[in-house]
């Protein structure tokens, strides 16, 4: 799948023995996985993207085509995790203190 092709996002190849436990794993995805972690990950595939290594993360955002919310919304989902991370996959240092406020480190 390339970086930008988000039209499999949020699913995944499984191997089930029947009907039941097809509808058994798709329950549990759907209660496991949140669209801000759907959309953090796509922050991440854009930030390996060619020519994104100097971009900021406003740019990835809009090469990754999210709104600015689900932007913030994503970078929040991850400083609030167990392990945040503070470096995107492309080497992009994530920024801290984000705000839903205009004038925040999000404009490029």
């Amino acid at each position: 799948m390339a970086p930008q092709d988000a039209s499999l996002d949020g699913q995944r190849l499984v191997t089930a023995c029947g009907n039941d436990h097809v509808a058994a794993l798709a329950e549990r995805g759907r209660r496991e996985w949140v669209e801000e972690q759907r959309c953090f990950g796509r922050l991440c595939r854009a930030s390996v993207q060619p020519g994104m290594l100097r971009a900021s993360v406003a740019q990835l955002g809009k090469r990754a085509g999210m709104s600015r919310r689900q932007l913030v919304q994503a970078l929040h989902w991850n400083a609030d995790g167990k392990t945040p991370q503070s470096v995107l996959p492309g080497g992009q240092l994530l920024p801290v203190g984000i705000t839903d406020e205009p004038g925040d480190q999000l404009n490029p």
